[in-house]
């Protein structure tokens, strides 16, 4: 918004008169920082699509940077799906307004008329302020950074980024400009609607619909695979925007991962990292390496023997290359990485000990000079555990389990800002299994929400309980793994309850981190009882996993009973609750899910499945 009246600033998809049409099915076009979730995964984007785009312009306008910008496009992408908005100072009612676009979720995304709503009263209310003096306006618009200097080039290089100036435009100004912006998008939604919207893929399941009623899992519309292949023995899964990485072995070898394999999205391999002399055995399960800007971090260490003089550290792999970048020392041998995690503000922290009954630590290590900064030793009767980082703050927080009979836990707060300063310190219900390898502990929405018997939320600053759930009436097992939607808004965590006929009831529950309040919830009867069911939260889903190897009352090749039917996935919409699909893999499985995919591995193969569609075509081995 300039002196003499509005200024088109991004040409990002214009065309000429005579070329051909604009959007094709699959095919990515625009600038990719203002892109929507699903529009950067080619899926179908409808009108909340350019909800999520007016909410990354009003954050540029306003701050002068773009809610997602980062040096590359891939990381771009990988911090519109996976990375809360970044929205500086902005404050009040506009930043809810822009945070409420920028919904991972498009079921979580305002209308249009909504956001109008908003912005007109956010802009009579700000109107008596200081800054909304029209030459003030004036001098601060002019300030801007020039036309011409703007790159913009669509969905190949992104616009530089631009410093915030300290002097901003008015909440006024920005509102104009939102006003008009919303009027163009209006045009975007009758296009959308238009082009037609899209299923949102779910099935029968679910009391998010408000039915009473308790379909079998088997009644849920069943996904069949995109592709499969043949692979090495797996150990472990992590999903990124290229594909899925995985660490396994030879089916004849021992049970020490051998490799690091990338695949791409369609089951080709794309590299192979030998891992030598290291030994990556522990990190298994949803601690088993961190993603960040491009770059794969690993926890490794020698293998377990007396005679090893390979130090513990942490490893750096190019994920485009699969070349090991770096490794920093954390510990010299007989110490082991038994977790890692992190990532945010530049460093991944790692958990690790020397055997059962020896010291455990925790160490933190930093990207960019590329070394250990702190390391705090946890009390000897404490146990092994792993770090949770919440997605802002300087707290992280260590998760502790023993190895006795009760699985005693606790939770200790360190200060990240001052060289890991342990602060306040909190004893649990006991543990539902091994916390290094998963975690029952979730930092969402400015609570830490731990499940055991009860479920709890605890104020992440004091240690004080917020709220406390007991499991339903007949409910056995306790809760299962809570989980968080990308944005923090909601938190997911199952219950099993048992009727006098003996038959179980799986529920999935989305609760307000902050209240403790049910915002919905939906069941399916499985076949038999359960066990330990853990959740992934990835592309508007929530996967609810049972069976998965992680799980330390699974064994390697456990094999069902009258009890146990093992195993399936069940595929919910996070915004509602309604089932999308289910799959049931032949045995115990790992899994990722991200960037549109589900990967399944049994044994050795790797399934791919698509996120949200109840049905891909017909799998295609590969070999």
């Amino acid at each position: 918004m300039a002196t003499d009246g509005p200024r088109i600033i991004d040409f990002g998809i214009a065309r000429s008169a005579d070329a051909s049409a604009l959007t094709s099915l699959g095919v990515v076009i625009g600038t990719f920082a203002f892109m929507s979730p699903e529009q950067v995964r080619a899926d179908q984007a409808g009108p909340a699509s350019d909800v999520f785009s007016l909410g990354a312009v009003l954050g540029f306008a306003a701050t002068g940077r773009g809610p997602f910008d980062a040096e590359t496009i891939p990381a771009i992408v990988h911090r519109i799906i996976s990375e809360p908005p970044r929205l500086g100072d902005l404050s009040g009612a506009l930043r809810d307004t822009v945070e409420a676009c920028l919904a991972k979720e498009p079921d979580g995304r305002p209308a249009i008329a909504d956001v109008l709503t908003r912005l007109a009263q956010d802009s009579q209310d700000s109107q008596d302020s200081p800054d909304s003096q029209d030459g003030q306006v004036t001098e601060v618009v002019d300030s801007r950074v020039p036309f011409a200097a703007l790159d913009t080039e669509p969905a190949v290089q992104m616009p530089t980024a631009v410093q915030a100036d300290p002097s901003r435009p008015s909440r006024r100004a920005l509102l104009g400009l939102a006003g008009g912006a919303a009027v163009l998008i209006g045009g975007g939604v009758i296009a959308a609607k238009s082009l037609g919207g899209g299923s949102d893929g779910s099935g029968d399941g679910g009391k998010g619909t408000g039915t009473d009623s308790t379909p079998k899992i088997g009644d849920v519309a069943e996904a069949r695979p995109l592709w499969q292949s043949s692979v090495p023995r797996i150990d472990s899964l992590i999903a990124y925007e290229g594909g899925v990485l995985w660490m396994g072995s030879r089916p004849d070898s021992d049970k020490t991962p051998e490799a690091v394999w990338s695949f791409d999205t369609a089951g080709n391999t794309r590299w192979k990292l030998p891992l030598g002399d290291l030994t990556v055995l522990v990190t298994r399960g949803v601690c088993a390496g961190v993603i960040r800007e491009g770059m794969l971090y690993l926890g490794a260490a020698g293998p377990f023997e007396a005679t090893s003089d390979v130090d513990a550290q942490v490893v750096a792999v190019e994920l485009a290359s699969g070349d090991r970048a770096w490794s920093a020392a954390v510990a010299p041998p007989p110490f082991y990485i038994a977790s890692t995690s992190g990532g945010r503000n530049g460093v991944v922290y790692a958990t690790g000990t020397t055997d059962v009954a020896g010291p455990s630590k925790v160490w933190a290590v930093d990207i960019a000079s590329r070394r250990k900064i702190w390391e705090y030793e946890v009390a000897k009767n404490d146990g092994l555990g792993t770090v949770v980082v919440p997605p802002s703050g300087d707290r992280v927080f260590h998760l502790m389990s023993t190895y006795d009979s009760g699985q005693d836990a606790s939770i200790q707060m360190l200060n990240a800002g001052k060289k890991g300063a342990p602060g306040w310190k909190a004893t649990l219900p006991e543990a539902t299994g091994d916390v290094s390898r998963l975690p029952n502990l979730c930092a969402v929405g400015g609570t830490l929400v731990y499940a055991a018997d009860s479920l709890i939320a605890l104020d992440p600053a004091t240690g004080d309980r917020i709220w406390t759930k007991k499991q339903p009436a007949k409910g056995y097992g306790g809760f299962g793994i809570p989980a968080a939607n990308e944005n923090g808004s909601l938190v997911f965590v199952t219950t099993q309850t048992e009727d006098a006929a003996g038959r179980t009831t799986l529920t999935l529950h989305a609760l307000d981190p902050r209240s403790g309040d049910e915002k919905w919830r939906s069941s399916v009867t499985p076949e038999g009882k359960l066990r330990l069911v853990n959740l992934l939260v990835a592309d508007s889903t929530v996967y609810v996993l049972v069976g998965q190897r992680i799980a330390s009352d699974v064994g390697y090749y456990y094999k069902p009973d009258d009890d146990y039917r093992w195993p399936f996935i069940w595929a919910v919409n996070a915004a509602n609750g309604k089932s999308r699909w289910r799959y049931n893999p032949s045995e115990t499985f790992e899994a990722a899910a991200g960037f549109g995919r589900v990967y399944v591995a049994i044994g050795d193969s790797i399934t791919a499945l698509s996120a949200t569609a109840a049905a891909g075509r017909a799998g295609e081995a590969r070999e």
